[in-house]
């Protein structure tokens, strides 16, 4: 992780700053969490849900009406059983239940709230919101899962984002460790539109002109981009690695996507509301869990903890999320808890299922 010293005059050592310092202790805890064997992992997950629930009891009208009847301990004390028996959240509750789902106040400690409207794969739009926390989270989970992949964390990268029915827009990034980010305002037409690729303002060759090292998008916007641009002249010679944001890819789409950008496909689960809830191994491919950020449950039919390797519900409750309640949240997506990884690492690990394939 390269740094500019903040401090006037001094060069070397680098002097980081707060938001620096922290993201430098996030990652060192999160290299020695990876370590951690399973049943102390589980046991700070709980206690850190214990205080989560004990917040949002208090600041959440929704949460507070809706687990009323559970008897949850004062001082954020859960037990694993007691954390099972909560009942599940559904994104029809969180459309019904509208502002009263957020959190009235959060704990000074947390920063500003952050919201924004958050699409989804049909083509709606839902609110999203949390604390500064979150971000810093993430970035420090970024800045480990680069170092797996020997990356850099500032590298320029491109996101594949679908606008509208008709085509993609494509942000342009200078790393996720910089605020500043490039919307070139390109607009791709999926294939069988009749939109001009000549259009100045679908100059691919423009908005990629920064030649990104990596590329991420969801699987069906990363083909229909390469369909849609074949042979414009795209910059692809210093892409390293793709980052598809699904759990699973067939064969098929996984070679247009690698053929067309000429670098390996890495996949990242992406869940709504979540964002990436995991990261591949960079040595076996197997999904580690961001386990310091999600704690996540494989149900059967019956609601139960579906047995190791059996597909089921895949419900996720955002561990640091204080200003929306996200807590046993049934994401609709089938997946499946496996044994551990060949590299060694505790994270658990997780398999989703091919929407395209049978489970």
């Amino acid at each position: 992780m390269s740094l500019g010293s903040p401090v006037t005059g001094i060069e070397w050592p680098v002097v980081p700053n707060y938001r620096q310092a922290c993201l430098m202790a996030l990652r060192r805890f999160f290299d020695e969490i990876q370590a951690w064997p399973n049943d102390r992992l589980t046991a700070h997950q709980l206690s850190q849900a214990g205080l989560l629930l004990l917040h949002h009891t208090q600041a959440s009208p929704f949460t507070r009406k809706r687990l009323k009847r559970y008897k949850l301990s004062r001082d954020g004390q859960i037990t694993l059983k007691e954390f099972r028996n909560l009942p599940l959240i559904s994104i029809a509750d969180i459309e019904l239940a509208g502002d009263a789902l957020f959190s009235t106040e959060i704990p000074n400690e947390h920063g500003n709230r952050i919201g924004w409207p958050f699409p989804d794969r049909s083509g709606g739009e839902h609110s999203i919101r949390y604390t500064e926390v979150g971000p810093l989270i993430r970035r420090a989970l970024w800045q480990r899962n680069c170092s797996r992949y020997g990356l850099d964390p500032n590298l320029r990268f491109v996101v594949a984002m679908p606008a509208g029915k008709d085509g993609l827009n494509l942000s342009l990034d200078v790393g996720i460790e910089t605020e500043e980010k490039f919307f070139m305002g390109g607009i791709f037409p999926r294939p069988g539109s009749r939109k001009d690729l000549s259009n100045p303002r679908i100059d691919t060759a423009h908005t990629l002109k920064g030649a990104p090292a990596l590329v991420v998008g969801h699987t069906s916007d990363l083909i229909n981009l390469a369909e849609a641009t074949d042979g414009a002249g795209i910059q692809r010679e210093n892409v390293r690695s793709i980052f598809v944001l699904d759990g699973a890819l067939d064969p098929t789409r996984r070679s247009i996507i690698e053929k067309y950008w000429g670098a390996p496909v890495y996949l990242v689960p992406y869940i709504p509301f979540f964002g990436c809830i995991a990261m591949a191994c960079a040595k076996y491919g197997r999904h580690h869990i961001h386990a310091e950020n999600f704690l996540l449950e494989i149900l059967d039919e019956e609601g139960q903890p579906a047995p190791l390797g059996n597909f089921g519900r895949l419900v996720i409750t955002d561990l640091q999320n204080f200003a929306m309640p996200l807590i046993r949240y049934d994401t609709g997506e089938k997946a499946a808890l496996d044994v551990g990884c060949e590299c060694g690492l505790g994270l658990p690990v997780i398999r989703l299922a091919d929407k395209n394939l049978q489970c």
